[in-house]
């Protein structure tokens, strides 16, 4: 996983609260609706990432998200964003 630069030196344990957006990769370009992957992609990474402790729980507290990007490619990628931000 990439860290964004500010997050650099955050081991597993130590993520602040953060705000999550993915990209999910597509090999055709159609038309899609991000909200239909928010529920089964983003849920499985967000309790992912809590279940090796990146943070304590995936209350609103510690985690939120924005809509999912739909790409056409084949790697997905993770951003972090500062909840405080």
């Amino acid at each position: 996983m990439v860290l964004p630069p500010q997050m650099k030196d955050i081991t597993r344990g130590g993520l602040p609260p953060s705000v999550v957006q993915i990209d999910i990769p597509f090999t055709q370009n159609r038309r899609r609706d991000p909200h239909n992957y928010c529920g089964t992609v983003l849920k499985a990474i967000i309790d992912g990432l809590v279940e090796i402790n990146y943070w304590p729980d995936d209350t609103p507290e510690w985690v939120g998200h924005r809509e999912s990007n739909l790409i056409l490619g084949a790697i997905a990628s993770i951003r972090f964003f500062d909840k405080s931000l």
